[in-house]
């Protein structure tokens, strides 16, 4: 299962040890890390579009999201 890019944004904004010692500098270099993240997320979301799976079905957008980040949203 992969992580999404807000959940690894939550997890480093949870992180005690980000929260002590973090500048405003490195949390916008963990901003545009996500950002990174999110961005690659949708192109492979996109590369993957109507390709059908190994059943020969093609997957909704919701059935794609839930299998590769295992979320039910």
């Amino acid at each position: 299962m992969k992580q999404t890019a807000i959940d690894w944004l939550v997890e480093q904004v949870k992180s005690k040890d980000n929260q002590k010692s973090f500048s405003i500098l490195q949390w916008l270099k963990i901003i545009e890390k996500a950002k990174e993240m999110e961005q690659e997320q949708i192109e492979e979301a996109w590369k993957r579009g109507n390709l059908p799976t190994s059943l020969g079905r093609v997957l909704t957008e919701k059935d794609y999201y839930n299998e590769t980040y295992g979320h039910n949203k």
